[in-house]
């Protein structure tokens, strides 16, 4: 197993380096099973919507086969689904839902100023 980097799963997603998608497709069929943390699922999230335009449905189909795939393990599957369904159910971004997800795992409460991901179950917003 190692460890992928944003860019690896961009390439893998987009393939608009042809070359570069191959190689990381040649690690997958060579068996090799690519990690993925949270930091890169975030950064995934800020590349595929910023740059490449992803709409919000486009961004949880690519995350959804990204988990569907046998050969890339998260490093908590469970809180990235969650953080999905959050996303899915609000109007927070999906980086305050990762980061809430994050946190309910833990069992704690997120503080925030933020006033859309306040309304997520378990947030408190500040005054």
């Amino acid at each position: 197993m190692i460890g992928a980097d944003t860019n690896l799963l961009v390439r893998l997603i987009i393939d608009d380096i042809p070359e570069q998608a191959q190689k990381v497709n040649e690690l997958l069929n060579d068996g090799i099973t690519l990690y993925v943390n949270e930091v890169v699922i975030s950064e995934l999230y800020w590349v595929l919507t910023s740059i490449y335009k992803f709409t919000k449905n486009e961004f949880i189909e690519a995350v959804d086969d990204l988990i569907e795939t046998q050969s890339i393990t998260f490093f908590n599957v469970r809180t990235i689904t969650e953080a999905l369904t959050y996303f899915i159910n609000s109007s927070a971004g999906f980086t305050d839902c990762l980061i809430h997800a994050i946190n309910q795992s833990q069992k704690l409460t997120t503080a925030t100023f933020d006033q859309k991901a306040s309304k997520l179950k378990g947030m408190k917003l500040l005054k």
